[in-house]
């Protein structure tokens, strides 16, 4: 791979237009890896996050399953590779959602009070403990779910 050359000194507004790629996922079948992808709304004085799908072997371009123009983060699949959960504020606060893999909506399941983020880390220590902890059980149905995470 070539390097490029800097014409110009490195500036602000370069590290305005660089996307943040964090939280790599591998999907139980080592075929793809779910990330986050953050990039700079200067205009709106503001960043935007949402799920980015690609294949692990980098091959084709990545594909978003997620676009909320809220936050989208810590996505996590299930087992069987059929459904990944990530943490969204599309709603106003923080809550988990489950999207099937394959494609459709994603559907809210739940609705923790957020407002203190203590709550949500009583089980697992961050978002992303509790959305393992949901996909871990993810062919259980939602209500069971939403009991475990309260647990």
């Amino acid at each position: 791979m070539p390097v490029l050359a800097l014409t110009r000194p490195l500036e602000l507004e370069d590290l305005f237009k660089v996307k943040r790629v964090v939280d790599p996922q591998l999907a139980p079948d080592g075929q793809r890896v779910a990330s986050v992808v953050t990039e700079v709304r200067k205009k709106e004085n503001r960043t935007k996050a949402d799920i980015s799908v690609i294949a692990a072997e980098g091959s084709g371009g990545p594909r978003q399953p997620t676009a909320s123009p809220k936050r989208d983060a810590h996505p996590r699949w299930s087992p069987d590779g059929k459904w990944s959960a990530f943490e969204s504020a599309r709603d106003g606060e923080g809550q988990i959602f489950l999207l099937p893999v394959g494609g459709g909506a994603a559907r809210k399941v739940t609705a923790v009070a957020t407002g203190d983020p203590r709550r949500m880390a009583a089980a697992g220590a961050s978002y992303g403990g509790y959305i393992d902890k949901l996909v871990s059980g993810v062919h259980a149905p939602i209500q069971d779910a939403r009991h475990a995470l309260r647990r």
